[in-house]
């Protein structure tokens, strides 16, 4: 019997960027493995390629080589009205700026990404639930210039959270926080990863968010392999 695709499949991935002295390597052969509910942290040293490899695994650019396959699809395989489909879908970001357009409410923000998704079933329902989920059901109308960076950080979450994502994506998402809203994120992170199903994949610098996860990665001179833990 045919094994099933992983829900996420990076296979010999790299990155190169034009440069004048000639092609500057940022990742040199990737392979990751993520299935349903996997809570795997990527860290490693500033500038170690942390975010292409979020960048590439969501389809914001491709790689220089190698496979990025996700329930089985080769990402390269799809032309760019699949791909924004695929982000628009099957993909949420968390990014360390939450990114909230000003001049909307809190709702408003989190129903963005629905406005192209037109299988979204009840989606205003689907954001209440989740603003409630995450403690800012009295918050809705509010614009982001009115909420904590806690709660900026936890509206963001909802957005990304609103088109049902098989995989959610953070990059630094507690960097802007202080130490108890980072806290408070991580758990709420965990909590949506067991309640909704979906993998999550955090790069952060911080150890104390890492060792919440399932996996720790550590990304270094442009391949990943298991973070070594001091005795």
């Amino acid at each position: 019997m045919k094994e099933a695709p992983a829900l996420l499949e990076v296979q010999g991935v790299t990155k190169a960027y034009d440069a004048p002295s000639g092609p500057l390597e940022v990742l040199k052969g990737v392979d990751l493995r993520l299935e349903p509910g996997d809570t795997v942290a990527v860290v490693g040293p500033s500038g170690c390629g942390k975010s292409t490899l979020l960048n590439l695994i969501g389809a914001l650019e491709p790689p220089t080589s190698g496979v990025i396959a996700f329930e089985g699809r080769n990402l390269q395989n799809l032309n760019s009205a699949e791909l924004a489909r695929f982000r628009n879908r099957r993909i949420g970001f968390v990014f360390q700026f939450h990114h909230l357009l000003p001049q909307c409410s809190v709702l408003e923000n989190v129903l963005v990404p629905t406005l192209v998704n037109k299988d979204a079933i009840a989606p205003r329902d689907r954001a209440r639930k989740l603003l409630d989920r995450v403690g800012l059901s009295d918050r809705e109308d509010y614009r982001p210039g009115r909420l904590s960076g806690g709660e900026r950080q936890r509206a963001a979450v909802v957005r990304a959270l609103i088109n049902e994502p098989r995989l959610l994506l953070a990059d630094e998402p507690t960097g802007s926080l202080n130490e108890e809203s980072a806290g408070q994120l991580v758990r709420l992170l965990l909590e949506l990863n067991h309640e909704e199903q979906m993998a999550l994949l955090v790069v952060t610098h911080s150890m104390a968010v890492a060792k919440h996860m399932g996996r720790v990665l550590e990304l270094r001179n442009g391949v990943l392999a298991p973070k070594e833990t001091r005795a």
